[in-house]
């Protein structure tokens, strides 16, 4: 279940900016080409607001997602921030909230959650933290929005 919603968000994510995308390109099977030909697409892309802010940016080699990819709000403020290799989330992942505040860190290994993932209040408190080990979920800890730990079992 953990994978369907990563899946999901992790398309979702990027549907976001689908009509703004390069008119050039277009996704065969998870892979970008330009338009018409059948050599998978390298090289940089972009993708902008309605208001003209930037809204993505990142590269592609042969047709998939690598290094770095940033993604903004339309206020300028930067909203997502991680890496792929070949396609596949890895390293540090960040997210934010509108006001600048840390949303989410999450870490993987070619796309599994590996190591500790984290969640905030929009204050900046923690929230949540969870430990994985090659996508095997080892522990978790919860703490109230006023900073205090929740009592239960974890």
């Amino acid at each position: 279940m953990k994978y369907i919603l990563l899946i999901a968000f992790s398309f979702g994510f990027l549907a976001t900016y689908a009509q703004q995308a390069d008119p050039d390109l277009e996704e065969k099977d998870l892979i970008m080409y330009f338009k018409g030909e059948d050599k998978p697409y390298t090289g940089p892309v972009s993708g902008y607001h309605e208001n003209g802010q930037i809204g993505k940016e990142g590269n592609y080699k042969d047709g998939r997602m690598e290094g770095t990819w940033t993604w903004w709000y339309s206020n300028g403020q930067k909203k997502r921030e991680g890496n792929y290799v070949k396609g596949k989330k890895h390293g540090k992942w960040m997210d934010w909230y509108k006001n600048g505040e840390p949303r989410m860190v999450t870490s993987y290994n070619m796309d599994v959650y590996d190591g500790e993932c984290g969640w905030f209040y929009p204050n900046g408190n923690k929230k949540k933290v969870t430990i994985y080990k090659n996508g095997v979920f080892m522990k978790k800890m919860e703490w109230n929005e006023d900073g205090t730990e929740k009592s239960g079992g974890f």
